[in-house]
This record gives C-alpha cells, sequence and structure tokens, in this order.
C-alpha cells in the first residue's frame, strides 16, 4: 500500500536534509583526500570514487532515518527502475553523429588509460546523477513538491561547487563553474521531462565524458572552440530528440510513493 502525501513539516525535512547532503557533497572530495593516500586499493581514482558513492550514501541514510520515505519510494524517486530501452535509442540518435563528428573534427588521446575510461567517462557520470538528480531532485519535485527548475536548479549550484577544482584561477573558476552550472540544468531538464527516467541523464553525461576522454577537445570542462561546438551541437540534438520522444508533466507524490 502507498503510504499517504507528505505533510508540510515532513516536507521541509526532506529539503533539508537534500541541502545538507547537497552542502557536504562539496566538502567530501578534499575530506577522503585528506585522509585516504592516493591510488588507495590499486586503483588511481579511489579516492574520488569513494568520495562521490559517500554523498549518495549519506543522502540515501540520511532520508531513511529521519523521514518516513522508505528505500523502494527512493528507488522509484530516483528514476533508476524506469525502462532504459527508449533512452538508449535516443542515446543512439544523439551521440552517433556527435562521434562521427568529432572523429572528423578533432584527434583521440593516445594516452587514455582503462581506469580514466572506467571511472571518469562512466563510473562519475553515474554516480554524479544518481545523486544530484535522481535523489536530489527527484525529492526535491516528487515529494517536497518544488518547482521543477528551482530543483534543478538548487543542486547545480552544488554540483558548480563541487567542481571548482579544475580551475586554476579566477577565469577558468568561473568558466568552470558556469559550465557545470548549465551542465546540471541541462541534466536536470533531462530527467524532468523524460517523466523521472534517469537514464537520459545518465547516458547523456557519460556520453560527453567519453567525448571529453577519447577526443582531446579541452583539458577541462571549459573545452577548446572545437569541444564548445560539439558541446553545442549535442545539447542541441539532445533537446530536440527528446522533445519530439516526450511529452510535458510529471508524476505526482502518490504515483510515486
Amino acid at each position: 500500500m502507498n503510504p499517504p502525501a507528505l505533510d508540510q513539516s515532513s516536507r521541509l525535512v526532506v529539503a533539508s536534509v537534500v541541502s545538507l547532503s547537497l552542502l557536504y557533497s562539496t566538502a567530501s572530495g578534499l575530506l577522503f583526500t585528506s585522509v585516504m593516500p592516493a591510488g588507495a586499493f590499486g586503483f588511481t581514482y579511489a579516492r574520488a570514487a569513494i568520495a562521490a558513492l559517500s554523498d549518495v550514501v549519506v543522502l540515501i541514510v540520511a532520508i531513511l532515518v529521519f523521514t518516513p520515505i522508505r528505500i523502494r519510494a527512493l528507488l522509484r524517486v530516483s528514476g533508476l527502475n524506469q525502462p532504459i530501452l527508449r533512452p538508449l535509442v535516443w542515446f543512439l540518435l544523439v551521440f552517433s553523429p556527435v562521434s562521427a563528428l568529432a572523429l572528423l573534427l578533432s584527434q583521440s588521446i593516445p594516452s587514455v588509460s582503462p581506469e580514466e575510461i572506467a571511472w571518469l567517462a562512466i563510473g562519475s557520470p553515474f554516480v554524479e546523477e544518481v545523486f544530484y538528480r535522481g535523489l536530489a531532485v527527484g525529492l526535491l519535485v516528487v515529494v517536497c513538491g518544488w518547482r521543477w527548475w528551482i530543483a534543478c536548479v538548487w543542486p547545480a549550484i552544488f554540483f558548480a561547487l563541487a567542481h571548482l577544482w579544475q580551475g586554476g584561477d579566477v577565469v577558468s573558476v568561473a568558466g568552470v563553474t558556469a559550465i557545470t552550472l548549465l551542465g546540471g540544468l541541462f541534466f536536470g531538464w533531462l530527467f524532468v521531462r523524460w517523466q523521472f527516467n534517469l537514464w537520459p541523464a545518465i547516458l547523456a553525461h557519460i556520453g560527453m565524458n567519453l567525448l571529453w576522454n577519447i577526443f582531446a577537445l579541452g583539458e577541462s570542462a571549459i573545452g577548446g572552440l572545437t569541444g564548445n561546438i560539439i558541446r553545442a551541437i549535442t545539447v542541441l540534438l539532445a533537446i530536440v530528440a527528446t522533445l519530439r520522444m516526450t511529452s510535458k508533466g510529471h508524476r505526482s507524490v502518490n504515483k510515486v510513493l
């Protein structure tokens, strides 16, 4: 049986838990850097992976402890239990031409390692989308009743702050912040527009990171001229394909919980 929709005070608790967990995510990387050696467990990105996973764990545990939401409802809110077939078709429609364009306009990176592909291109985008979009945006919209764009902006701000390390000076920090903030909004819009199916956002994030790790499109999120042209085309194709394959509206709290 579905539990009743949460009252106003419970929604406030959920929003507070989400916000505090987002704040933790901006410091978790530094926290694990200070207590774990580089290359722990024989994996170059072990610290980053554990820090990112801790963001998810902290949010899930806090929700389960301080709110009436249970794990099955949390899974439904996150969108991970949604069908993946149509998102895969959408992914191929968007990234097949973009990949061909990247191959035509840029050079591949000869020194890319399996670890970089495993974490930077696949693992990190997956975990980030689960945390920042599936859990954070999902809870704020479906459970707390926030407007979707506000619920996307709020986690996107913390998502951007968590990527400040990519900038080496004021200008590059501002550039990284702007790009990651816009990226967070884009992935959040995909999540909401696809009826809270998280797979399009996950696939889009992985696809873009794969391009950045396979081709010489830029050393950071800012990217070069070619990288930004390809990024703009990717976003445009993704938006057009999404609008053609989806309809407006989102699920209510009663349908999810």
